[in-house]
């Protein structure tokens, strides 16, 4: 966990040590109780703000319409290609067995 961007940004300089890559990220805010908190990327391509900046890159669910949750540039495909995606362990939308998880869960009941 102590590894992971997010418990990095979190906490840093709340916790002695952690520290988020400074020639990545740029602290920009912090609230009165420190809750929320802004940090700046550094080092954004040319090429990355024209993608994100072109219309066309912009994945709407209607024509006009406000919801267009976009895509990332396609600088980061290699990046992305590495990420590990996170489950639920009881999760119903996913059709496969879980017969095993569901044995475990009654035994320690």
């Amino acid at each position: 966990m102590q590894e992971s961007l997010l418990y990095k940004l979190v906490n840093d300089g709340v916790k002695p040590g952690v520290r988020a890559d400074p020639n990545r990220f740029t602290h920009a805010y912090i609230s009165k109780y420190g809750k929320c908190r802004v940090f700046k990327i550094q080092s954004v391509s040319q090429e990355s703000k024209e993608f994100v900046a072109n219309p066309a890159n912009r994945k709407c669910d209607a024509p006009g319409s406000w919801f267009c949750p976009g895509q990332y540039p396609p600088a980061l495909t290699k990046i992305l290609a590495q990420k590990r995606d996170f489950t639920q362990l009881e999760n119903f939308k996913n059709k496969e067995d879980d017969s095993e998880y569901q044995k475990k869960y009654f035994e320690n009941l």
